[in-house]
């Protein structure tokens, strides 16, 4: 690669991190069009900007959530939309004597704090709207599993349709990015010693359940973040213990 090129890679790869981490989707979508045209103009292809893992920065951040099933669900959803991944951590706290289970969260520093913001407004928010409708504890335990596990539902077709538009168009790039994260995340997972997280069964209502997952469907799965970009990083259907 000439001087010129390297040059050019340069500003491509200041463009990549401008629209993936712009909050505002209309400076997300300016800064992404430039680098497309940077790309076509100088015949440049995706693989001499990919990052090299080595080179990516991942740390771990404990998150401060009740891990009852839905809300690990919920956790998941987060993950999937923003470039994370979590495992369970067993502790012990020594102010209640007992053995507590701590979601800890990998990534970058800035996914991680925008996945945590966006999972805690979805727990509030179905946790709210469950009380509202329903006043027995099992039925608000189904409303709250419905809820989450559309919610999930949802974040993996938001993955999937990033995945199949940037297999039918030139521009892929928030993809190479985004599996890049996703190497990188593994690759720290790797390195943990896990074993498989058990989890208790959950006992629904169906009619609870229906009305959790309308509520699922249709609420924003971005928080306070409105439009921010949904391409985020995949995680899988597992959660370890340490």
């Amino acid at each position: 690669m000439n001087q010129l090129e390297e040059s050019i890679v340069e500003k491509i790869k200041k463009l990549l991190a401008l629209a993936d981490g712009n909050q505002n989707e209309h400076e997300r979508e300016v800064a992404m069009q430039f680098a497309m045209d940077l790309l076509a103009k100088h015949n440049l292809t995706m693989s001499q900007i990919e990052c090299d893992i080595s080179k990516l920065s991942t740390i771990e951040v404990d998150g401060d959530f009740r891990l009852e099933p839905w809300i690990r669900r919920i956790l998941q959803a987060a993950c999937k939309l923003y470039y994370t991944e979590f495992y369970i951590s067993q502790r012990i706290d020594y102010f209640r004597y007992c053995q507590v289970n701590v979601p800890v969260f990998i990534g970058s520093a800035e996914n991680i704090a925008v996945t945590i913001d966006v999972a805690t407004w979805l727990v509030n928010s179905v946790r709210k709207e469950s009380n509202r409708v329903y006043k027995d504890s099992y039925e608000r335990r189904s409303f709250r599993l419905g809820a989450a596990d559309r919610i999930v539902a949802r974040a993996l077709e938001m993955v999937a349709a990033e995945s199949h538009q940037s297999a039918v168009r030139t521009g892929t790039s928030l993809m190479v990015v985004r599996n890049q994260l996703a190497k990188a995340n593994q690759s720290h997972l790797a390195k943990l010693n896990l074993r498989p997280f058990k989890s208790r069964s959950s006992f629904v209502t169906p009619e609870a359940y229906a009305d959790g997952e309308a509520y699922g469907s249709q609420v924003g799965l971005h928080g306070k973040h409105g439009a921010k970009s949904n391409i985020k990083g995949l995680l899988p259907d597992f959660a370890g213990t340490k």
